[in-house]
């Protein structure tokens, strides 16, 4: 009689734990099925606006840039996927920059400042580029546009370092004497690789 119990009480158990995997199963092809759907329409919207440009359409790249930014502030695909909110964050600040780039080359400099203020606020932080692009040269008089550039420097990884603290003396003798890594060591290679997707 125990073992009938048992069994009934395993069998339960298992259609459970069925259930549940069938679920999440469900939920991880919803998930996957809306990341595409997202991908597909920011890749669609994102071809478009590159081949205007490239074609030197500057003006016309305008809208479907507007259609990205739209997106991205809209969206609510963080909530149940992997995108991550700074993923957006990031993608946001770089379309708002090619959009401040179109207004400044098609002679809307109020326009082009106004935007690059918003891609600088969303976080954009690619110094080099926003100080050599000549895309913007039409701005780079303005005292709004070099308070901007002043804003992004700010944010780049040795300027954070200067304004930190002094480092503290270490009074601990340490058992393995300090070295230089030689100039073609693979993990100097990868810290120079991200450090130049970052600048």
């Amino acid at each position: 009689m125990k073992t009938k119990d048992f069994s009934k009480k395993l069998l339960v158990a298992l259609t459970l734990m069925l259930a549940l995997a069938m679920n999440a199963k469900a939920q991880k092809s919803t998930q996957d099925k809306r990341v595409m759907a997202f991908q597909t329409v920011m890749a669609m919207h994102d071809t478009t606006y590159k081949n205007l440009i490239k074609d030197g359409k500057y003006k016309e790249a305008i809208a479907p840039l507007t259609k990205l930014i739209n997106i991205l502030d809209t969206t609510t695909i963080c909530q149940d996927t992997e995108i991550s909110p700074e993923m957006i964050k990031a993608a946001k600040a770089d379309y708002l920059y090619d959009q401040a780039c179109c207004f400044a080359l098609t002679s809307q400099k109020k326009l082009a400042l106004a935007t690059l203020g918003k891609s600088v606020d969303s976080g954009y932080k690619r110094y080099d580029n926003m100080l050599n692009d000549n895309d913007l040269a039409s701005l780079r008089k303005d005292k709004k546009y070099q308070a901007l550039l002043a804003e992004v420097k700010d944010r780049q990884p040795l300027s954070v370092l200067k304004k930190s603290a002094p480092y503290a003396q270490d009074t601990v003798k340490m058992d393995t004497p300090f070295r230089y890594e030689s100039k073609d060591s693979k993990c100097l290679s990868v810290v120079r690789r991200r450090q130049s997707r970052l600048c």
